[in-house]
């Protein structure tokens, strides 16, 4: 997904993810070696690299300026949040922007040895996904407007996976 700059509920400034557990087994979260549950995380570190084709390309540091957050839903169609995974949260919506919540941030906390929990509708983690059910999520980005330096962030692209692990008990 693009985010435009100075746009943030432009559309293609979010997506949405849904996550299934197809197998036979329910998730229940625990402290045993390896985790049990459902968790996200990102695989590596954000990435700033140089956009292909573009006359220019900058030096700017994009993931440190992209601010990102990450909303849970109850229902398949992203109607009632529950629960804001990753970002400001005001109960449970997410309350916007801001920026300690940046590709940056999500990419060096929230790691495969840090990932963060997550839980079910009723936001319980004992069985945060069960047999045959799913989980919604909806990932913003804001690209705010850098002002003076807006240059150094020509031809560059910000790259960050993310990945929602489901390990059975």
């Amino acid at each position: 997904m693009a985010a435009e700059p100075g746009q943030p509920n432009a559309s293609g400034n979010a997506a949405t993810v849904q996550v299934t557990n197809k197998g036979s087994l329910n998730t229940t979260a625990n402290s045993l070696t390896p985790v049990k549950g459902f968790y996200l995380y990102a695989p590596a570190a954000c990435a700033n690299t140089n956009t292909a084709g573009e006359p220019f390309n900058g030096a700017g540091d994009l993931c440190g300026l992209v601010q990102v957050y990450i909303q849970e839903y109850s229902d398949a169609a992203f109607t009632t949040p529950f629960k804001c995974v990753y970002g400001a949260a005001a109960g449970a919506s997410c309350t916007g922007f801001d920026n300690a919540h940046t590709l940056k941030n999500f990419g060096t906390t929230e790691t495969s040895a840090n990932p963060l929990l997550l839980t079910d509708a009723s936001n319980s983690a004992a069985n945060p996904l069960n047999s045959l059910s799913s989980a919604y999520f909806k990932v913003f980005l804001y690209f705010p407007v850098p002002g003076a330096g807006a240059d150094t962030y020509q031809g560059v692209t910000a790259t960050l996976n993310f990945t929602w692990t489901i390990t059975p008990n």
